[in-house]
């Protein structure tokens, strides 16, 4: 049988090799407890991203619906356009695959519940590429809260000041498209919001307003909100965010105070700590980048691949309720 499983790595296989495919490409070849064994995607140039990654013998696929029907795959990566994701990921579930699935899993409630029923019923995991989430500064104090060493979460603000430009939108058309990418909230900020559903059990939306500061958008979706909440009926919940700042991305933050202690994740992209008190809640922590986060993602999403039954992570759930 082509592609035996002869150890206990995981075979991979890679939908889609755009931006975000390649450079899962590249980070799951590093890391030695996954095989790719194949790649799929509809442009036939993208074959080349094999040779540079040193994996040129890996079949490459055009028609997704061919490889899925590959009984020497555990687990699809699907890193396709985002209105793309909910019926790719249901096919390859149908086929007997696992899941990893770049944000945002789904566009909308019912897509996102649907998925889960699926992997329920097939007894499958479905695992969200969530980096920021799975980072060790963001893990290392979610755990140490849910310890109970931090004590209550009174204050959360979440910050975004990105800088995404008519060339970005030129190169990814479908993302200026919020049928196609679900918007602002779905395709830029659900990060930050699945984050925030980490931290509180209940979430409640007390006022949210967006609108357009660039002076041409060249998408059909607000590209500035902020949003006021209430968590866990008492602590106050900021989050504002704009993808329009002139030239260049500012800052990603989120900070915390907690009735024990207070901390500033910040940097553009949650990279670093800004501040902390005590300062020692911060002594494990190092600036983190992109390529940083998306490696102990898989490193963690190995752990729960190698587990023996469903999996499905419902902060996902909270999120996508908060921002449809």
């Amino acid at each position: 049988m082509k592609n035996a499983k002869t150890d206990s790595r995981i075979r991979i296989a890679i939908c889609g090799l755009g931006k975000s495919g390649s450079r899962h490409l590249k980070i799951i070849n590093e890391i030695p407890d996954y095989e790719i064994v194949a790649v799929c995607d509809i442009d036939p140039s993208r074959k080349n991203l094999l040779t540079l990654n040193g994996t040129r013998e890996i079949p490459f696929f055009s028609n997704y619906t061919d490889m899925i029907k590959c009984d020497w795959i555990d687990a699809i990566v699907i890193a396709t356009p985002n209105y793309l994701h909910y019926e790719q990921s249901i096919m390859a579930m149908e086929h007997g695959k696992n899941i990893i699935c770049e944000k945002p899993p789904a566009i909308s409630l019912p897509q996102i519940i649907s998925i889960k029923n699926i992997a329920q019923e097939k007894n499958k995991k479905f695992i969200v590429v969530s980096q920021n989430q799975h980072s060790k500064i963001i893990s290392e104090l979610h755990h140490k809260y849910r310890k109970g060493e931090l004590g209550k979460l009174k204050y959360l603000s979440a910050v975004v000041l990105w800088n995404r430009s008519d060339e970005y939108f030129k190169n990814l058309k479908w993302c200026a498209s919020k049928e196609k990418s679900g918007g602002l909230l779905f395709h830029f900020f659900i990060h930050f919001f699945n984050i925030i559903s980490m931290f509180f059990d209940d979430i409640r939306v007390l006022s949210a307003f967006a609108s357009t500061i660039h002076h041409a958008p060249p998408y059909d979706y607000p590209d500035t909100i902020t949003v006021t909440m209430i968590g866990d009926g008492s602590s106050l919940i900021n989050f504002s965010g704009t993808i329009a700042t002139p030239t260049t991305s500012l800052e990603g933050s989120i900070t915390f105070i907690f009735s024990n202690a207070s901390i500033k994740v910040g940097g553009v992209y949650l990279n670093t700590v800004e501040f902390a008190h005590p300062p020692e809640l911060a002594k494990n922590f190092s600036y983190e980048s992109t390529e940083d986060k998306l490696r102990n993602f898989y490193i963690n999403a190995a752990r729960i691949l190698s587990g023996p039954s469903y999996y499905f992570e419902d902060p996902i759930i909270s999120a996508i309720k908060l921002i449809s």
